[in-house]
Order: C-alpha cells, then structure tokens, then sequence
C-alpha cells in the first residue's frame, strides 16, 4: 500500500479506538505521499468503526413508585423488540446499554402502569416514575364464600403442572450474608467443676461474605431442574465472625411449586383441592380487572406450611408471582458444618417472579432473604488434661436474588466433566476466575451497600477469587484462615511447570494392594490415570476467547500398583505428555477467530 505497508490492519483498528485518534491519523495522511484513494479506504473505515463504536451508550437510572417515590426494587426493563434487558437492584438502579438514536425502553411492574420512554429522552433523565394501578373489588363483592377463590388457585395449579416446557437461561446468583455475635461462652474449671463463663455481645451486624455466580439454569416449566456453573468470586471476612453458604444456589431452586419436599414448609399449589382447604385459608386481598391477589395462610393443624400472596392473571390463570414466608420453622435446607454445632430460629421470606414468553411460563427472578441462630463451637482450649471449646452464638441474616435473563442464548459453559454434587466453592476451586469474563458481564449493578460491604471486606478480610491465577489447591489453601480445611480437601491438580504431581499414600485410590490382590487382577487393571483438558469459553464482542487448563483427574485417577523410584515419573511424563497436547490446541485457538462449533471440533479432535 505504498507508503502505508509498515501499518497493517490491525493497526488501523487499534488507532481508531477514538474519533480523535482517528481524525488525526487523516491529517497526518495528507501530509504524507498517500494516495486520494488509499485515504478515502481508510475514512470510510474509520466512518464504520466510529458507527459500531457509538451508536451504544450506557443509560442509568433509578425507577420509583411516582406518589411514594420510594424506588422499585427488580422492576423489569425491556428495550422494545428485542428479548435484551435488565432488572433495578434493591436500590431501584439499573444500567442498560442502548442505540439512543432508535431504541424504546419498556418499564413493568406487577401493580403498576407499563411504562415506555425513548432511550434518547431517558438518557438526559435520572429518575423514571412509574404510576400505581387503582384497585377495583366490584366485580368479585358478590361471592357469599371464598369457595371461588380455591377454584381459581386449583386451575393456576394445573397450569404449573401442565407447563414442562424445557428452557435454558443465564443466571445471575448474588448473595450476600451479614453476622451479629449475641454471646460468646468460656469455660473455666473451678474447684474440679467446668463452668462456662458468658460474655454478652452487643456486635453490630457484620458483612462476612459476598458471593457472586453465573450459570445456566436448566428450566422445565417454572422449575430450575439444574444449574450449570460458569464462573464465580467471594469475598469475606477474615475474621472470629466468618460464615460459608456452601450450596445456598442449589437449595433456591428446591423450592417446588407443584411438589412437596422435606427441604421447605409447604405451599397451597402442592395440594389439589381437597389438600388445600385442609392445610390452607385463602382470602381475596384485591382484584384490578386484569389480576387477581390472593392471600394464604396455613390452617392451625398445618404447622409446616408458608404464608403468603399469589398474583394470579384472570383471563389465563397463569402465575405471575408468589410471596412465600415462615417464621421460626423447623424445615429448612438448612445444616451445620459441625455436628457439634446447631441452627434454629430459622425464618424465610421468598418472592419467585415469572415472566410470559409466548406459551412460556418462565422464572424472571428469585429474591430472597433468611435468617437463623448458629450456635458452634470454636478455638479449643487445654484446660488441665482436657480440651473444652468455647461456644459461641450468632444471628446470621442472608439476602440475595437468583436473575434469570437471556433465555435461549446461554454461557458457553467451561468443557470440564465433574461431578454436580460439589458446592459452589469447591467449583470456584476447579473452574478458574476469568477476568475477560467478568468485565463482559454485568447482570445487575451493586447496590450503594453492597459497594461498601465490598470495601469493608476487601480492607479488612479477603477476596478469595477477585483475580485470575487462583484455582485449585492454591484457591482452597486461602480457607485455611477459616480453620475448616478438612471441607475442602479434595480438590483438582493443575499442571504447572514448576511443580509435580505426587500420589496420596493415605487416600483409597493409591492404597498399594498386596502381592496376592495383584497377581488375581489384569495389570492394566490395577492403574487408571485421567487427565482432563477444562477449556473456557468466553463471549467478548463477537469473538471468542479461549483460555486452556491441564488438570489431573483426582477422583477418578487410581494406582494400586507397588510405589516405587519410577512412579512419580510414570505419573508426571503422562501429565506432560496431556500439557503439550493443550499447548498444541492452544495455539490452534489463538490463530484465528473461530466459531464455536469450529472450537467444539477442535477440542474433541485433540
């Protein structure tokens, strides 16, 4: 290209990040011995770029009710046309990137006036008002019973139950939890007798953990059948007052409208009619002409049942929302870690939102917040001959939301076999921080609370999974500050160039088998080595990124072979032998663009 060959493509690109940048390059081009042509190629790629580049602009606002002008938490945000959107966080906030020049936002809110505004209008705005429906109960006075009431809820019921549409969408899981000490109890041995000594505490509430994961939420109907991981991070509190919600993600989405578990207290639709009225009163709390809400509360006899309030639409008998609540029930997902340890108190507030898409019934969210009193055991002391523990007490208060958006456009999830059963951290440990990830997805803004507790816990605790480099062992050797390593034993072995793999003398799988035990088996038998290419695939733009991992199979690797000089050897040259292969696919991958069935190929070819 003349005088231009020194400046490739790539280059043009990089330079034209800014309108500037861009503007200057042109002048410096009539100045050089660049011919009219080459110049009018590169303006009207600079005139693309600049169009790709800007016609996106980020809007954010908060959503209040217009009279209260209290903001709306989760209020749904649409842009007209299309299945993008959002919903506000707890604060009312929401941030959505629009074309300002053609886009229409779309507001709704059960209660409340659908709301639609051009993007250009509400980008010169903060705040959007939404106005509050009129309530009308003329229409449904005439009933003498709340026998009509249980009809309507028997044929939202049979709705549920024949809706086993399968669907699958993101999933935004935020949690956060906060602790209050109530007493801290010591022993002391006096004259021959122990005695524990207690201190009251009046501890204010205390951030100690945030917790933050993306899925894929597997759906049949209204029920989240499954949840893919796809990346996570945490943050806490590295102190005496610390807590783990090692599986709260899996124990939302037990929460069954249609089926009884032992997990959660129960809910009218788990029962037909007759069950209902038995476990159940109902009453109208009010009809707007298009939506009917019906309150419920367990009967006397009941005591293992929610309260609560379904919205329920006349015309379809579809759900549209259900509030759960239960006080100081004695059902709950809920464990020790320690059986030494106890939990009561126990109370739930649940909302599930749904959200119709044609025939589709589908989750939108699931806010949610619990309470409970955790009493434990903590730091042995030598007291004479004997070891006693001190006991402490604490009130622990939970809130988060389970965000279901994108149906039908799912995370490529990380190409990685393990089993399900893990809880959330263990899979932090083994599917490995993604920074290029995190800065591309933004389900919902932090809320002014939670941008604090972020710091408080930064400062004074630890960001456990804030940065990349920090899987496997490493990633559960920062627990250790928790006492509790003995949870999070096992975990991957990631291949490194400077570290080597070792078998567990004291685990079953490389239990040595006696002479006797070996001549009965095949050789080959008696030895399994697995090793695992995890391969994550993240969305930037419209390209892909791929990031590559050698990890040695723990729970499915064994050796019950003779341990000798070579074994070490025989076990590493195998694991070096799976890296070069990773490095050679790596390099494949890095060479171009590929599509995702092109990436999908090329894994399973090597």
């Amino acid at each position: 290209m003349g005088n231009l060959t020194s400046i490739t493509m790539f280059n043009y690109f990089s330079v034209l990040n800014s309108k500037v940048s861009g503007l200057r390059l042109i002048a410096q081009l009539f100045q050089t011995k660049t011919t009219m042509k080459q110049i009018i190629t590169l303006v009207a790629i600079f005139m693309i770029i600049s169009a790709c580049t800007y016609s996106q602009t980020e809007i954010k606002a908060t959503i209040k009710d217009s009279q209260t002008k209290e903001p709306l938490s989760f209020c749904n945000v649409l842009v007209k046309g299309t299945k993008k959107g959002t919903i506000t966080n707890t604060d009312g906030v929401f941030s959505i990137s629009v074309d300002v020049s053609k886009d229409i936002l779309i507001f709704s809110y059960l209660g409340y006036e659908t709301f639609s505004i051009q993007a250009e209008k509400l980008a010169k705005k903060t705040e959007v008002f939404l106005l509050k429906k009129e309530f009308v109960l003329q229409e449904v006075a005439v009933h003498a019973d709340n026998e009509y009431l249980y009809d309507i809820m028997v044929k939202c019921r049979k709705k549920l139950m024949e809706n086993k549409t399968k669907s699958v969408a993101r999933v935004y899981y935020g949690l956060e939890t906060d602790s209050k000490t109530i007493s801290v109890e010591y022993p002391v041995k006096t004259n021959g007798t122990m005695k524990y000594y207690n201190i009251e505490s009046d501890q204010k509430e205390k951030p100690v953990e945030l917790l933050e994961c993306f899925y894929n939420g597997f759906v049949s109907g209204t029920t989240v059948e499954e949840l893919g991981f796809k990346n996570g991070r945490t943050a806490l509190a590295a102190m005496d007052n610390y807590f783990l919600t090692l599986n709260s993600s899996k124990a939302i989405t037990k929460i069954a409208l249609t089926d009884k578990n032992d997990m959660f207290p129960a809910i009218p639709f788990q029962f037909n009619k007759y069950g209902m009225k038995k476990n159940f009163n109902i009453e109208l709390q009010y009809f707007d002409g298009n939506n009917y809400s019906i309150k419920f509360y367990p009967l006397k006899d009941n005591k293992d049942g929610f309260s609560g309030e379904v919205w329920i639409e006349k015309e379809t008998f579809r759900l549209l929302k259900i509030n759960l609540s239960a006080k100081n029930t004695i059902t709950h997902p809920f464990l020790p870690i320690f059986h030494s340890d106890s939990i009561y108190n126990v109370s739930f507030d649940i909302t599930n939102t749904f959200l119709s898409e044609g025939n589709r019934l589908l989750p939108d969210h699931i806010y949610f917040n619990y309470s409970f009193t955790y009493r434990s055991r903590r730091d042995d002391t030598l007291i004479f001959d004997k070891r006693y523990y001190k006991n402490v007490t604490r009130e622990i208060k939970s809130k988060g939301i389970m965000y279901f958006y994108d149906y039908d456009h799912p995370f490529i999830l990380p190409y990685f076999r393990y089993s399900n059963d893990f809880d959330d951290y263990h899979k932090m440990s083994f599917i490995p921080y993604n920074d290029i990830f995190w800065n591309n997805n933004h389900a919902l803004l932090q809320t002014a609370k939670q941008k604090m507790n972020y710091d408080l816990l930064s400062n004074e605790g630890k960001l456990i999974n804030y940065r990349e480099g920090n899987y496997g062992k490493k990633f559960l050797t920062e627990l250790a500050f928790l006492k509790q390593e003995c949870f999070f034993d096992f975990y991957y072995s990631f291949w490194s160039s400077n570290k080597r793999i070792v078998p567990n003398k004291g685990s079953k799988q490389f239990e040595t088998y006696s002479n006797d035990k070996i001549n009965q088996n095949i050789r080959s038998n008696l030895y399994n080595l697995k090793v695992q290419i995890l391969l994550d695939i993240t969305e930037s733009n419209d390209s892909l990124i791929c990031r590559s991992y050698t990890v040695f199979d723990n729970e499915q690797s064994f050796y019950h072979l003779p341990l000798n000089s070579y074994t070490n050897a025989f076990l590493n040259i195998y694991f070096d032998i799976c890296e070069i292969e990773r490095q050679k696919m790596q390099d494949k991958l890095n060479s171009k663009n590929f599509t995702a069935s092109q990436i999908d190929s090329i894994y399973k070819e090597m």
